[in-house]
């Protein structure tokens, strides 16, 4: 779904530069479509490429998007038209959200200073927004909130590239994918997958042995738990592994290949199409 290149987003020239599909204002009205609105809560603005890359992944189908890009606890600089905090498009639905990872580090999710912030925009979600996915640490953060599956740590952080398998093959979300995938991996904790076989509201689509769920789903498809970063590039991947010292993966002191690309581009395409376009009032 192409990016409407309009007053929330830079220039046209700065879009395609970054090799990100978009469509003028105008070509957007002649198609005659409406246009998708997707909030996209950035909640590491300072890292430089991520919110890059999460725009061509939504920009890579047929169809318009009328992304909507904000930050929390104030943020970095934003771009040109775009809000400055969440509270300035809190009276606004959309049919898609896309909370991106944070870098937390070891620190509990309820010691990270947006933890109060994200709450409140967790709770507001569920009356304004269709449909959502969580990237990260954000998953644990609205696992923990929704559903009060805890975050359990990890014995040491987790930084490289893991194969993934398939769990549920019929799922939509997954549909077009082989049976085994890599994904980068970057965090500090984990979730008990017997917590998540205990609940009632959710479905494991993914994992891998190491380490464990990556991609949950709750039963009304509403909501996506993606506890990795298919968005990663691999140089993204390079600076976590340099500033987590004592992961002990010697790969990560080198740049990965990447080999997870077409997953990332598959998992986004599925996720706009089945279950925000096709489902979207």
């Amino acid at each position: 779904m192409p990016i409407i290149a309009g007053p929330q987003q830079p220039a046209q020239w700065i879009l395609e530069a970054d090799g990100i599909f978009v469509v003028t204002a105008a070509d957007a009205a002649r198609q005659d479509i409406r246009p998708l609105k997707v909030l996209l809560i950035d909640l590491m603005p300072e890292a430089i490429g991520l919110r890059v890359q999460l725009k061509r992944l939504l920009a890579n189908t047929p169809l318009q998007i009328d992304l909507t890009v904000v930050s929390l606890e104030g943020g970095a600089p934003v771009e040109d038209g775009s809000p400055r905090s969440f509270s300035e498009v809190a009276a606004s639905r959309f049919d898609g959200l896309l909370v991106s990872h944070l870098d937390a580090g070891e620190r509990a999710l309820h010691q990270v200073p947006c933890w109060d912030e994200l709450r409140d925009v967790l709770d507001w979600s569920q009356d304004h927004v269709h449909a959502a996915m969580f990237l990260g640490w954000s998953a644990f953060a609205a696992l923990d909130h929704f559903y009060a599956i805890p975050a359990v740590a990890t014995p040491r952080p987790l930084v490289g590239v893991q194969r993934h398998r398939l769990q549920r093959r019929q799922s939509y979300l997954l549909r077009g994918s082989d049976d085994g995938f890599d994904v980068p991996v970057s965090r500090n904790h984990t979730i008990d997958p017997a917590a998540l076989a205990g609940s009632p509201w959710l479905e494991v689509l993914a994992d891998a042995p190491e380490s464990g769920p990556y991609l949950v789903r709750n039963r009304s498809r509403r909501q996506v738990f993606v506890t990795n970063q298919p968005h990663y590039e691999p140089g993204h991947l390079l600076l976590d592994g340099r500033n987590r010292p004592g992961q002990g993966d010697a790969a990560a002191a080198t740049l990965p290949e990447c080999t997870w690309r077409s997953h990332a581009q598959l998992l986004f395409a599925n996720w706009l199409n089945y279950y925000v376009y096709q489902t979207s009032p």
